[in-house]
């Protein structure tokens, strides 16, 4: 797949045990796909992420707050939407 690198400013820090998980929405699907690209955000509230697949058939990249490792399905509502 393509990764591609997003940086993303003004995130607030995550709770403990928890990380942000990065989803990809595809053209006329009713939910986005998980992605195993985690990260937290530095003091300054910036991360650096690489986002992965191909995305020619995605309409949005979604950020979300989960819990460590990941989730196979959003437990919180996206902090980021990214229509691309």
């Amino acid at each position: 797949g393509v990764l591609r690198a997003r940086r993303v400013a003004g995130v607030a820090q995550t709770a403990p045990g928890r990380v942000y998980q990065v989803w990809l929405m595809k053209q006329g699907a009713t939910k986005p796909t998980p992605t195993d690209a985690l990260f937290t955000p530095n003091r300054g509230g910036h991360a650096t992420v690489n986002v992965p697949g191909d995305l020619r058939e995605v309409d949005q990249v979604l950020v979300t707050q989960e819990p460590a490792g990941g989730s196979p399905q959003p437990t919180s509502d996206p902090v980021v939407t990214a229509v691309i």
